[in-house]
């Protein structure tokens, strides 16, 4: 049977999935919830299959942090990543955790959700954005032609 070919599964539809099996708590349930679920939100033609391939596919590799939930950067403001085992830190690689920047974005993460991780949410997208300024700013130096004497 010729292999089938879709689109890539963007970051949204993995974040999804990763929030509806690990956030929700639907570790249980079987991955027809789930699948049900992404074919919804996501008007796309996916097997139950695909969406649990996807979710293992998931990268174990998340951003590390301080004990109050701040990113840690190297010294070219690059977000250290730390890997974890999703057998001993099943919560650590869930949407809300993971990545609550994003998670308050989306339509789909519950309102109660976006308020439990909202504050570390906004203070880590900062993060983000001031590391994103500085890598300009240093990217710009390095082009700027030096000075005649």
């Amino acid at each position: 049977m010729p292999r089938r070919h879709h689109s890539a599964y963007t970051v949204e539809q993995s974040d999804f999935v990763a929030y509806v099996r690990i956030d929700q708590d639907i570790k249980q349930t079987a991955w027809k919830e789930v699948g049900k679920r992404f074919r919804e939100q996501f008007d796309v033609k996916r097997v139950d299959s695909a969406v649990q391939a996807l979710f293992q596919r998931r990268k174990t590799t998340i951003p590390d942090t301080d004990r109050k939930g701040r990113l840690q950067f190297d010294d070219r403001d690059q977000v250290r990543m730390i890997k974890v085992s999703v057998t001993t830190d099943w919560k650590a690689v869930g949407l809300l955790s993971a990545y609550p920047e994003r998670a308050i974005r989306y339509s789909w993460v519950t309102d109660k959700d976006k308020q439990k991780v909202k504050e570390i949410g906004l203070f880590r997208q900062q993060q983000l954005d001031d590391a994103t300024e500085r890598q300009r700013k240093r990217r710009n130096e390095q082009f700027q032609p030096s000075p005649q004497n």
